[in-house]
């Protein structure tokens, strides 16, 4: 039986290299793809940037599977280290736990650094949006409280799924 100590380390270590990937990748495409974050833009602002590009909506489509790749993978390489670190089985609990544990470190982050700093009070006039010049890509501190309440919801179903699979399969 793992340690609860080397599980939580495990599994914050997975999911700090899971932050700093999606987080480049995100911070990257505001600052120069903006448009592929349109649809999280307020109504106002939505309404002044226009349309999508056909461009725009081919690298929003990349970047969500590649942001939902990472999501499973990264959970996925948690496990199978974690399997190796037990020397044995790994029970439904640990693996739910670590799986959990993995991408809520990611929500925290998306919602502490990405949304509440780096979106709301250091970048809001850097994320420039065609056709709204000077309009602020800001939706406020509860707006992202509910993203985060969201991802917590979809990070517990995700572990159940991936966690019982892997407990299944392991």
């Amino acid at each position: 039986m793992l340690p609860f100590s080397s599980l939580l380390t495990h599994s914050l270590l997975y999911g700090a290299l899971l932050s700093a990937l999606l987080s480049v990748l995100i911070v990257l495409s505001l600052l120069f793809r903006p448009m592929i974050w349109i649809n999280d833009a307020p109504p106002v602002l939505r309404d002044a940037a226009g349309p999508i590009s056909a461009a725009d909506r081919r690298l929003r489509w990349l970047l969500g599977a590649a942001v939902l790749g990472l999501l499973v993978v990264f959970p996925v390489l948690a496990l199978a280290g974690l399997q190796q670190l037990g020397n044995g089985p790994l029970t439904f609990g640990a693996a739910a736990l670590s799986v959990f544990i993995v991408l809520m470190t990611f929500n925290t982050v998306d919602l502490v650094l990405l949304d509440w700093l780096f979106v709301e009070r250091l970048a809001p006039g850097r994320i420039a949006f065609p056709n709204a010049p000077g309009m602020r890509f800001t939706r406020g501190d509860a707006y992202h409280f509910r993203g985060f309440l969201i991802g917590t919801g979809l990070s517990l179903a995700a572990a159940v799924v991936i966690g019982g699979v892997a407990a299944l399969a392991w």
